[in-house]
């Protein structure tokens, strides 16, 4: 891509572009590419000659993971593991880290599905993070931790 600005003429060269593209008073550059990694380099050029500046970095241009989908709320019973599970997400890179809202630590996994046992009855906020090389997303639930009912006899007198 070529950029002329008041007097001087830069061009922007990426592989993905084919052809040279001519257009004046250029602010910003934005390409679509595919996921990878990109050298990214800039020449100026003018009657005297050119110059070449390249990014320290390559450019890396990476999708965010999809959102995480839990169910809205969940109820447990008290003494049990529960397994906690996020809808498919198509990603092989994905990790997940799972805060349980009671005094357990993180946990990062790499599977979408994990079991937790809470140690005492009462409401918790459940968070899951999916994280994609650093881009990250999340989602979160209310998790009810209950006693189970338990039957009472009762005596009727008639």
């Amino acid at each position: 891509m070529s950029v002329h600005r008041q007097g001087c003429y830069a061009e922007f060269t990426h592989p993905s572009l084919k052809d040279s593209i001519n257009q004046n008073n250029i602010s910003t550059l934005k390409l679509s590419l595919l996921e990878g990694v990109y050298p990214v380099y800039v020449t100026a050029i003018n009657p005297l000659g050119n110059t070449t500046s390249y990014l320290k970095e390559p450019f890396h241009v990476q999708r965010p993971p999809a959102t995480p989908k839990l169910r809205e709320n969940y109820y447990i019973q008290y003494g049990q593991n529960f397994t906690f599970k996020v809808e498919q997400i198509d990603d092989e890179n994905i990790t997940f880290d799972w805060k349980f809202g009671d005094q357990t630590d993180v946990v990062n996994s790499n599977s979408s599905e994990i079991s937790h046992l809470y140690q005492n009855a009462g409401m918790y906020n459940l968070a899951v993070i999916a994280n994609d090389r650093g881009i990250k997303n999340t989602a979160s639930a209310k998790v009810y931790v209950q006693q189970k009912i338990q039957g009472n006899k009762t005596l009727v007198l008639i």
